[in-house]
Formats: C-alpha cells, sequence, structure tokens
C-alpha cells in the first residue's frame, strides 16, 4: 500500500488531526507522471565572502557590486568576495531596508536615511526624518517617516531632503510601517490599512490610486518582500488576526487560506513583529522565507507549488533552529545571503548539501495512517521510495498513537553511492492504531524522496 507522502509542513492544533511535518524539504511536481511527485531538499551553500564578525544586515545589488551593511558599517563586495569598508552608518543592529534609484544607494536603519554615492565614493547622511523603510521608484528614493503617516522622497542625485518634499497617507488614522514600490506604484503600509500611491509626474509627483485602499496593514515591517508581480509579507487587520499575504493586483489575498494549520502555528509565537522575509527565485521555484527570530523558526512559502515548508539550521547544536540566512540578494549571477551573527556571505548552491560544510538535516513527517474502522494496524514492513544510490543513511522513527510520542531512531542505508537498485527498508514495524511515519536524513547528500510503501500482515 502506497502511502500519502509527498506534502508540507502542516501541523495543526492535535497530531491526531494534522500531523505533517516537512523539514528543509520542498515540494516539486512532476507534470505527466504518475504519483504526487517529489520532495527536494532545500540547496546548501559555501561561503562566498568574511566580513567582519556581526549581524549581516542587509543586501543590495548597486553599481554592479554587491554592498552589505555588516553591524555598524556598509562594505561594498566585488565578485571575488573581496570587501572594501565604506564607513559607518551609525546604527549596529537590526535589519535594515536598501534600494537604489540608479545613481545613489539608500539605506533605512531606523534613523536618518543614509546613502552612498558610487561615483563620488561618499557614504552621506541626509539629515532627514528617523526612517526604517526606504524603497525606489522613477529616479526617486522614496522613505516613511517613522511613527508618522508621512512619507519623504528625494529626486536622483539629491544628498539632502527638500522640507516640503513628503506626503501622508489619509485613509485611516494609523501610522506607516513600511512601503514598497512594486510595478511603478508605491505600497504604503500602517499597522491596520494599506494604500497605493502613483507618480503623476507634478511639483507634488505622488497622489493616491483610489481604487488602491485596503483594511490590511502590516505586523512584520521587515517581512514585506517582491516576487514575481506580487508582494507578500505578515499582515494585520483592524481585528488583530495576523496572516501571511500575497498581492495579485490590487487584491490581497492569504497564503495560508488552504492551510490553516500554517496560521495557527504562527499564531502560537509570543511575538511576531521582528519577522524578516526575503524571496528568490531558484531553479523553477519562486520562494518566500519568513524568520521569526523570537521564535527560532523560519517559514517557506513556495509559490509554485503552493505549499509551505519549514528550514532550519544546527544552532548551539540544536535542530530545528531558524536557519541562518538574514538577507538575500542576487549578484554576480549568484544567489547570496548573510549570517545573522558571524558576518559570513554565502552563495546558495544546490550542487551542496551543507551549510559551508554543516550538515544540513532534513525531515519528513507523514499525515496519520489508520484504518476506517479504527482497527489495530500490524505493519510487516516499510520502504522508502526515491532516488537511492547517492549514499548515507536515513532513519525512521514512529508513532503508533497519532504522533504525540515516537519510537526511537532506527538506521539503514539509502544505498552506498551507485547503487541505485538499493531500497531502504525497515521490518517488523508492529500493531498500532495510528501511525505516524518520520523520515529524517543528516548526511552530505542529495535527497528526493518520492514515497512510503507499508505492507501489513496478511499482504
Amino acid at each position: 500500500m502506497r502511502l500519502p507522502f509527498v506534502g508540507g509542513a502542516y501541523k495543526g492544533r492535535s497530531s491526531n488531526a494534522s500531523s505533517e511535518e516537512a523539514i528543509n524539504l520542498f515540494v516539486e511536481k512532476n507534470a505527466g507522471e504518475q504519483g504526487e511527485g517529489a520532495l527536494v531538499n532545500v540547496p546548501g551553500s559555501i561561503l562566498f565572502s568574511q566580513l567582519p564578525v556581526g549581524e549581516v544586515r542587509g543586501l543590495h545589488t548597486f553599481d554592479s557590486k554587491l554592498y552589505a551593511v555588516c553591524r555598524s558599517n556598509l562594505y561594498r563586495i566585488d565578485a571575488a568576495g573581496n570587501y572594501t569598508d565604506l564607513g559607518s552608518i551609525g546604527t549596529s543592529s537590526g535589519k535594515v531596508s536598501m534600494c537604489d534609484n540608479g545613481y545613489l544607494l539608500a539605506i533605512a536603519d531606523g534613523a536618518s536615511l543614509k546613502v552612498y554615492s558610487a561615483s563620488t565614493s561618499t557614504l552621506t547622511n541626509t539629515g532627514s526624518v528617523n526612517t526604517s523603510s526606504c524603497s525606489a521608484m522613477d529616479g526617486y528614493l522614496i522613505f516613511i517617516e517613522d511613527g508618522t503617516q508621512r512619507f519623504w522622497w528625494t529626486f536622483e542625485t539629491a544628498l539632502t531632503v527638500d522640507p516640503l518634499d513628503f506626503a501622508s497617507v489619509e485613509g485611516a488614522g494609523d501610522n506607516l510601517v513600511a512601503l514598497k514600490c512594486h510595478t511603478r506604484q508605491i505600497w504604503l503600509t500602517g499597522t491596520e490599512t494599506t494604500e497605493v500611491w502613483y507618480n503623476i509626474g507634478d511639483t507634488q509627483p505622488f497622489s493616491k490610486f483610489q481604487g488602491g485602499f485596503t483594511q490590511m496593514g502590516c505586523a512584520a515591517p521587515k517581512s514585506i518582500a517582491r516576487i514575481g508581480n506580487s508582494l507578500v509579507w505578515l499582515a494585520l487587520n483592524e481585528f488583530g488576526d495576523a496572516t501571511i499575504v500575497g498581492t495579485t493586483g490590487y487584491a490581497i489575498q492569504p497564503l495560508t487560506r488552504e492551510h490553516p494549520q500554517v496560521a495557527y502555528q504562527i499564531d502560537q509565537y509570543t511575538s511576531i513583529s521582528d519577522a524578516i522575509g526575503y524571496t528568490y527565485q531558484y531553479e523553477g521555484h519562486d520562494f518566500y522565507v519568513l524568520t521569526f527570530p523570537s521564535a527560532n523558526v523560519t517559514w517557506c512559502f513556495d509559490i509554485t507549488s503552493m505549499s509551505w515548508h519549514k528550514r532550519a539550521h544546527i544552532i548551539n547544536n540544536t535542530f530545528p533552529n531558524r536557519e541562518r540566512y538574514n538577507c538575500h540578494a542576487f549578484a554576480f549571477e549568484k544567489h547570496l545571503v548573510g549570517d545573522y551573527v558571524d558576518g559570513k556571505v554565502y552563495e546558495l548552491n544546490s550542487s551542496y548539501h551543507t551549510m559551508n560544510g554543516e550538515i544540513i538535516p532534513n525531515q519528513r513527517d507523514t499525515m496519520g495512517q489508520m484504518e476506517q474502522d479504527e482497527e489495530r494496524i500490524r505493519v510487516r514492513s516499510l520502504q522508502l521510495t526515491g532516488e537511492e544510490g547517492v549514499g548515507g543513511s536515513v532513519f525512521l522513527s514512529y508513532s503508533k498513537d497519532g504522533g504525540h510520542t515516537f519510537s526511537s531512531e532506527l538506521e539503514t542505508s539509502f544505498g552506498a553511492i551507485g547503487a541505485y537498485s538499493h531500497r531502504a527498508i525497515w521490518r517488523k514495524l508492529g500493531m498500532g492504531r495510528e501511525f505516524v511515519f518520520r523520515i529524517i536524513r543528516k548526511v552530505d547528500a542529495r535527497t528526493i524522496y518520492k514515497g512510503l510503501i507499508a505492507k501489513r500482515y496478511g499482504e
């Protein structure tokens, strides 16, 4: 009997009702083939650049170079990973917002806006209002004024901000917390609402788009990111319910509608306002990665397969933990991510199966398996199918009570390298009423799972 195996991370209020878990494994559908597709391990990474030790607070590509804010300084990094210190921005912690208008690189760090000119190699404090979010459009650098309803702008090479260059959102009384320019429009998110503005090309360049107001704000200012023709972020409405959303045109849709278990898990976190998000496109998949630092959890929505999984690294000998990556940029034809604590910038690469040499375990928990009449089941054997012959072991533990308690791990080979006909099989798993099977791999090897086949006594 082939068991339902390929799926996401949908553990709910009770494991008896929903026990599925997927950590460092995402769904890849196989068009035209039998079966439900496969589970594939997330890309590994290798070291690209080592900055001075500290939090990599932001990455941005500008002037054909990679720019990084690490701890309190701005750095320029070349294609070989060598860096140049460009000076201090004045603050030393917390993820920053970065953008460029083709002339200047802007950094919003919660204090006044900083801009860097590649043509003059100067880092300038504009002396503006305090801002934690900036974006760029049509030659403008646009940024919010923290704690107010105002947003400001400068144009092209201006190193100071005109005291008259601001506007205010007026659709509701909530303050702005973030903005993002998208499809040549400014999406301005407050604590409870969102407004869309556009460039009218006048002395007062920006105006409200009348159909671009919604009663949905932002719960985590650093969660907003752009992917394809959509914006995604951790939203908040006037009723205090946080949910992850994406845009289709001007409509905002929950990304957890089909999987309320994800929303339930996020609702259990004591703090969500510090969530940080980034997006990237890789090998045919569009990923939105959202880390909750206070909860030490990282979620990922695969827009391509419309499914959720978790990402995790071993941190302080603990797994699962949050992933180490804090931010992302695409530069030098590489996907580059910054470490949240030690100044490392890594290159994501699916040819590697570790994070800079450290094992990235993966885990899959199945949904509960039980007879329709809830009779006890005796499992004679269990076979894991996938791409065998890539080396290493695979571990099985199982629950007979719907995922509340699990057995000790049972190890078997996933096939020595080149042994493609090998099968990973566990035998004599005993009798239970509701089986949940947990598969874990902890090796430097590719992982592709396709399914589980269970044989019961009498079959």
